[in-house]
């Protein structure tokens, strides 16, 4: 009996540590795809922490209405599934062909992110790019915070960087790390994210 009490307490121990490490692993599985995919490590980005009001960042469109549902599927879910992310539908045009396959027929040179509160029908800009950035994938770390992958143009050379976004505080953050990448930067929308997607010329 004692022995088996203390298997169970043991498998107990083991299992929630498994299950910690899978959730640890799930959550970065995003930025670990876009690390993996320019060959980069976390590590790298120590460089610049710059702190960015974020408030002058923000826009509520107050008669928000739902992006075209193709794009449904490219909306990154927050862990309580109550907002999602959208970085698409403000910058691509998205369509489907003769054969039901997707096609991204038109692209802005401007983009954003953003946040939209399901049950309050609220779309917010939490993040805006011209020529200077893109983001190209992002992540929720947790129901409050926000993780962002990209790059941004400094001096003509594109920087990869990080930003990061607390919906509660309002703080953004921008991390940059001062690496060249082997990939194209800017070549993960298609090669990965949208990977099977035509884009047309």
């Amino acid at each position: 009996m004692k022995t088996r009490l203390i298997f169970a307490v043991c498998f107990l121990i083991a299992f929630s540590f498994l299950n910690f490490n899978y959730e640890n692993e799930y959550r970065n599985e995003r930025q670990n795809r876009w690390l993996d995919y320019y060959k980069m490590k976390i590590e790298s980005f120590i460089d610049t922490t710059i702190i960015e009001n974020a408030k002058q960042f923000e826009y509520v469109y107050e008669n928000f209405e739902e992006p075209n549902e193709l794009f449904n599927e490219f909306f990154i879910y927050s862990p309580d599934s109550l907002c999602y992310l959208d970085l698409d539908s403000y910058s691509l045009i998205l369509k489907k062909a003769n054969d039901n396959s997707l096609i991204v027929s038109g692209t802005d040179v401007d983009s954003e992110v953003g946040l939209v509160k399901i049950k309050e029908k609220q779309k917010l800009r939490i993040h805006f790019c011209g020529t200077v950035c893109w983001v190209e994938e992002a992540e929720w770390t947790d129901n409050e915070n926000i993780k962002l992958f990209g790059f941004s143009k400094i001096t003509e050379i594109e920087v990869p960087t990080i930003w990061t976004y607390n919906l509660k505080t309002k703080e953004k953050k921008s991390i940059q790390a001062k690496i060249i990448v082997k990939n194209a930067p800017g070549s993960y929308l298609k090669n990965v994210r949208m990977k099977g997607i035509e884009f047309e010329d």
